[in-house]
């Protein structure tokens, strides 16, 4: 499958989704969060950590469940050594559409799935997916523990988030 094609699916996906809010009256929530990271399998080769940060705009459905799209940007440090006009750090671009399920008020697994951009000159992008396990910090922050693989560019990390209603 092409990229376009891959694009114009995940494209079609985040409408559906921002979509659905019209036949939604439950309650609607952004949340923007940071994260850090440390490479995982042959990708801690070439990169010391990873740092993040998303935005989510959330749908909830019944007590249980969220869903909507997210957007980010992830910031790789490269190590190895090479020519002075050697790239030494790589960011990609997830856009995504994230689910959340409560299993308590306070714990949620989550699951973004998506499409990373390489916005490095090293690669164009690839399938992405996000699952990471949540503890509420109060009514507004966050604390997820995560595994982040986007073809190559695996890492695993900690992210603090904050929400708030719209």
């Amino acid at each position: 499958m092409t990229k376009l094609k891959v694009m114009r699916k995940l494209v079609l996906v985040l409408i559906l989704c921002i979509g659905s809010k019209s036949f939604s009256q439950d309650q609607t929530k952004i949340e923007i969060g940071a994260n850090i990271g440390l490479p995982v399998g042959d990708f801690d080769f070439f990169s010391d950590y990873g740092l993040g940060f998303e935005v989510n705009y959330l749908f909830t459905k019944g007590d249980k469940f969220e869903f909507g799209p997210s957007i980010g940007l992830t910031h790789f440090t490269l190590n190895f050594e090479g020519p002075e006009d050697a790239i030494r750090s790589y960011n990609i671009l997830p856009i995504a559409v994230d689910a959340r399920y409560y299993i308590l008020e306070e714990l949620s697994v989550e699951l973004d799935v998506g499409y990373a951009i390489g916005i490095t000159n090293v690669n164009g992008g690839e399938f992405y997916y996000k699952p990471s396990l949540a503890v509420a910090l109060g009514n507004h922050l966050k604390l997820n523990g995560f595994y982040s693989d986007a073809g190559l560019y695996k890492y695993a990390g900690l992210g603090l988030s904050y929400r708030f209603n719209i």
